[in-house]
């Protein structure tokens, strides 16, 4: 097993400080400014130095509330001249904040506020235009009033559109008339004037109508055919309790059907309730158990399949719940037309409400973003719950309760219950549950603090907390609107196991028909073992030694091959990238980073390999970052054939977290380096090229990559780093490409994804929508009978129980429970099939690396660090 860091310290004073360790720590020691505010390249300077010292690069922050201080005028404008006096400087392209970058900055603020240019007036944008240019001069001085002028206004117009919303929302229903309606709108003219604005949002209005009416009708007939589904499975169970599959034809069901039915007319109306629901299951097989104790807590829940599945009752109460639950679903038109109101009004009061209830902080954040997003789109300023947050992300952990939540009438809505939380292992009768609204919140004994229309980021700082602290919520239950529950909750550390590394077996067939074992490993970030909190004890996780310990089972396991599926990865840590690449291969440089006046070549110093057989690396329009470092490096080495989209999304950029005063006042994002692969290209806009492309939705999306992004960096060069590769694939991949599109071809599930791209890529390039009910229910109809077939049809090409290698036997996952959800996404994920097959191609054809074991090539100090 490859030997793997324990800290990423060691690591980032080698390649980050190299050798200016010296200076930079000299330089260090100079003054601060008179203000108090670092400057600019002593901000840099202060953080490489504790570095060159041993202190982690980005530093543990303050965890304490921002407070009113944060709120007040005077940190604003502290704030606001630190970012204009660093920014130039700490940036990698060194760009003065003169007035071009203000104009862009002050185009920034504007969108960050109406992307769409749907409550401006153009009036409005005369008026803001005077500040135009002047935002350094303003931000220099500390005043940042027209980020509150600008933002009132907006606020202003958001409530003009309710009230008109409100008062106009049932004509446009009833007097629609048709037309189209465009969705993009980013590029058009704000409207010249109310009646202009008037006209655009009856459109507006009219198309979220239509939208929710499309979707109503389309769940509805869906809860209508599973209705039917489930009563034939009811007459089923009723006919033969004991067959855990069973295939009656209905035909032969006329006695259990009729008994079902006849149990149903004995009722007024459908059995809504738990109580009701259990007294029918009673009435209509009064020998089995009893229902109440699973009905009580399913109606308590917004799944009520998560509940079922976990509880000790039979299959009839299952089939039950799911039968009702689905004629609930089931909507006439009245109602449709009533949803579709009351959707469309709370949806626009709902925003409202958050303007309504937003600080300073809300607009603050945005209008320091517009600044730094003026030199590259992924510099920014982070706010100190922001960087919190940034902490949690890189760190897949919290201390809290663990749920996710919402702002929804002013409440905090409960989303989800995080699996192994302490909101999830509470099983007191007022625990919470998916749809739980919290308005107020006590630490310990204290008295409850009313957290009604405070900012969502506001009331979860409250609710987080040490663990082994008491937190008691006071709640109003998702069943019952009209009651306040008190829960009480002993906070604990949170795993956020859904963004960290896993694995699975899969199944594919060869052309002879025989089943090959195959490992596959999805990381959907690159999460950091770097501490980033204030607890000593909070459990450190990495992507690269969780990646080591997976592929270490798989070996276990006598895998042919991998698929490491790098879909949907966005980046994270650095480092990681270049430990975790290094399991691959044996040694050798991964990738090389460009900063002002230098390029650093990062390597893998460890020879030992973690995995030496054939690999597949998959890729989509959203890897970017960490993810393009490693597909770049496995392919450049040889080591794996990379298959999906076209390519991936095009970040080449590094960003170094810059602390504001220790963290008190946030943290400056800066880009401070471009990194290279070890040819010598960027991955700045062009991305990694895959060798097979295997088209995602992504890949027809059109405002997706970084050259859509505004201000986004050039694409540049530099020198090749020395480096032998593993294998050469380049007489191999033709063959493979040759095959996949031969097997495609024949592949009718393949036809119909493709056919389902190019619906949504025609979509996404028009952006003009109809406005027309029948004509979007009738699109909508047959994106969603093509999207049904997908996900029912057996795979062609891969084993039916490719999802997991022990099916065998086992039960099917209960309706709606993220089992559940799984197992559809594999169902119907034909690019992993087929990549499953390229990866059988791989090993008959190629066999396993050829050079993986070589030597590397000499390494070249001089010119590494100095080119």
């Amino acid at each position: 097993m490859k030997r793997l860091p324990k800290t990423p310290t060691s690591w980032m004073t080698l390649v980050l400080i190299g050798l200016m360790a010296a200076a930079l720590a000299a330089a260090a020691a100079r003054g601060r400014d008179a203000d108090g505010a670092a400057g600019c390249c002593e901000a840099l300077r202060d953080r490489l130095a504790q570095n060159a010292a041993g202190v982690p690069f980005v530093s543990e922050f303050d965890a304490e509330s921002p407070g009113e201080e944060d709120a007040s005028g005077q940190t604003a404008a502290t704030v606001a001249r630190i970012l204009v006096g660093d920014m130039p400087e700490v940036h990698l392209l060194h760009k003065p904040f003169d007035a071009a970058m203000s104009a862009v900055a002050w185009t920034n603020y504007l969108n960050s506020l109406d992307y769409e240019r749907m409550f401006f007036l153009q009036s409005d944008i005369a008026e803001f235009e005077r500040a135009k240019t002047l935002l350094p001069q303003l931000m220099r001085e500390g005043d940042v009033s027209f980020a509150k002028e600008v933002f009132d206004r907006f606020r202003d117009r958001v409530r003009d559109r309710v009230d008109f919303v409100q008062a106009n929302v049932t004509n446009v229903f009833d007097n629609a008339t048709g037309g189209s309606y465009e969705l993009n709108r980013k590029d058009l003219p704000w409207p010249a004037d109310i009646a202009a604005m008037d006209a655009l949002w009856r459109d507006r209005i009219l198309n979220s109508l239509i939208a929710y009416r499309v979707s109503t009708r389309i769940a509805s007939d869906k809860n209508a055919a599973k209705a039917a589904e489930l009563r034939l499975d009811i007459a089923r169970h009723l006919h033969n309790p004991d067959a855990p599959t069973n295939t009656v034809a209905a035909s032969a069901l006329d006695s259990e059907l009729k008994a079902f039915d006849d149990a149903l007319a004995a009722w007024s109306s459908t059995p809504t309730n738990a109580a009701q629901r259990a007294a029918f299951r009673e009435a209509l097989m009064p020998s089995s158990l009893p229902l109440t104790n699973t009905l009580a807590a399913a109606e308590a829940s917004t799944n009520t399949f998560a509940v079922i599945e976990g509880s000790t009752t039979n299959r009839l109460d299952q089939l039950l719940v799911g039968y009702f639950s689905a004629v609930k679903g089931v909507k006439t038109d009245d109602e449709a037309r009533a949803d579709a109101i009351e959707k469309t009004v709370k949806n626009f009061t709902q925003y409202e409400s958050i303007l309504k209830d937003s600080d300073q902080e809300f607009y603050l954040s945005r209008f320091f973003n517009a600044m730094t997003t003026s030199y590259d789109p992924h510099s920014g300023y982070l706010t100190p719950v922001a960087q919190e947050d940034f902490g949690i992300d890189m760190q897949l952990s919290l201390q809290g309760i663990g749920a996710t939540l919402q702002t929804d009438d002013g409440a905090a809505k409960i989303v989800e219950i995080i699996p192994g939380s302490p909101a999830e292992r509470d099983t007191s009768e007022t625990r919470l549950v998916p749809g739980d609204k919290i308005i107020a919140v006590a630490q310990g004994d204290e008295e409850f603090v009313d957290i009604r229309h405070w900012p969502l980021y506001k009331a979860v700082r409250l609710i987080r907390g040490p663990k082994g602290s008491t937190v008691r919520l006071q709640v109003i239950p998702a069943n019952d609107i009209n009651a306040i529950k008190t829960v009480v909750l002993v906070r604990d550390e949170i795993k956020l196991e859904e963004q960290a590394a896993t694995s699975r077996i899969e199944t594919a067939v060869d052309p002879n028909g025989a089943p090959r074992k195959l490992g596959y490993i999805k990381l959907p970030t690159f999460y950091s073992s770097m501490k980033l909190g204030n607890d000593p004890e909070a459990t450190q996780r990495s992507a690269t030694l969780d990646v080591a310990r997976l592929v270490a089972e798989l070996n276990a396991e006598n895998v042919e091959g991998l698929v490491f599926d790098l879909r949907g990865n966005g980046g994270g840590s650095l480092p990681e990238s270049v430990y975790l690449a290094g399991l691959f291969f044996k040694s050798g440089p991964v990738v090389q980073v460009r900063e002002t006046r230098r390029t650093i070549t990062l390597n893998d110093n460890d020879p030992a390999i973690a995995f030496t057989k054939p690999m597949v690396v998959l890729i989509d329009r959203i890897s970017a970052s960490a993810s393009e470092i490693v597909a770049g490096a496995l392919q450049d080495y040889g080591r794996a054939v990379i298959v999906g989209d076209s390519h991936t999304h095009g970040k080449g950029s590094v960003q170094t977290l810059l602390p504001l005063r220790g963290g008190k006042h946030g943290s400056l994002k800066a880009t401070t380096a471009s990194f290279y692969r070890i040819t010598g290209s960027s991955t700045q806009l062009r991305g990694v090229s895959s060798d097979i492309n295997l088209p995602s939705v992504f890949e027809y999306y059109s405002e997706l990559g970084e050259d859509k992004l505004p201000n986004a960096m050039p694409w540049t060069r530099t020198g090749p780093a020395r480096y032998r590769r593993a294998d050469t694939l380049d007489e191999t991949i033709p063959v493979l490409a040759t095959r996949s599109k031969e097997r495609l071809a024949a592949n009718e599930r393949w036809q119909k994804h493709m056919k389902l791209l190019e619906r949504f890529g025609a979509f996404s390039t028009n952006r003009v929508v109809s406005l027309d009910f029948e004509e979007r229910l009738k699109r909508a109809q047959e994106d969603e009978a093509l999207s049904r077939e997908l996900s029912l049809e057996t795979p062609v090409a891969s084993g039916a129980d490719s999802f997991d290698s022990d099916t065998e036997g086992r039960d099917e996952p209960a309706p709606g429970t993220k089992a559940e959800r799984e197992r559809k996404a594999r169902q119907s994920d034909v690019v992993l099939d087929e990549s499953l097959n390229i990866l059988v191609d791989l090993i008959d054809i190629h066999g396993p690396p050829r050079n993986l074991h070589a030597e590397e090539a000499p390494y070249d100090f001089l010119n590494t660090f100095f080119q």
